[in-house]
C-alpha cells in the first residue's frame, strides 16, 4: 500500500471536498466504492489526535462491497504496530453507506465498529462510527 498522507494533507483534501460537495453531486444509483481511500476517525471527546487509516476496497459489486484498512495500534496488547480489519457494507442509492469493520487480530483485537456515512460527490465519505453506546465520527477520501 502507498504511504499514508499525513493529517495536513488528508485535512486539506477533506476541506477542499466539502467545499466543492455541493457542486459535485453524487451519482447515487451508480456510485461505486472501489479504489484507495484515505482518512481519519476521532474519538468522542475529540480531545485525542485523530487516527489515520488506509481503507482498500477488494470488491465491489454494487451495491455491496469488501475492504480491508490498516491503521496504527493507538490500542490493542502492543503486539503490533498497526491494526488491520476487514469491512463488509453496502451504499444505497441514496448514497448512504454503512459498513462493519471487524478487527483481525492484529494487536489482539478482534471488535467489530459500526460505520455510517453519506457519499458526497463520488470521493469523499464523512460520517460516524459506533461500538455500543460510544460514538465517534470519520471521514475519508478517494485517492
Amino acid at each position: 500500500m502507498e504511504k499514508l498522507k499525513t493529517p495536513r494533507r488528508s485535512m486539506l483534501l477533506l476541506l477542499l471536498a466539502m467545499s466543492l460537495g455541493a457542486v459535485l453531486a453524487p451519482s447515487q444509483a451508480t456510485a461505486q466504492m472501489s479504489g484507495n481511500w484515505v482518512g481519519h476517525y476521532f474519538y468522542p471527546n475529540n480531545s485525542n489526535t485523530p487516527v489515520p487509516f488506509r481503507f482498500r476496497v477488494t470488491h465491489n459489486p454494487a451495491p455491496r462491497f469488501a475492504a480491508r484498512t490498516s491503521e496504527p495500534a493507538t490500542f490493542g496488547d502492543g503486539t503490533a504496530r498497526r491494526l488491520t480489519a476487514n469491512v463488509t457494507g453496502q451504499i444505497s442509492k441514496s448514497g448512504i453507506v454503512s459498513f462493519a469493520k471487524t478487527y483481525d487480530g492484529s494487536g489482539g483485537q478482534t471488535h467489530t465498529v459500526q460505520y455510517e456515512g453519506r457519499m458526497r460527490g463520488e470521493w469523499l465519505i464523512d460520517g460516524s462510527w459506533r461500538i455500543g453506546q460510544t460514538k465517534g465520527r470519520f471521514y475519508m477520501v478517494r485517492y
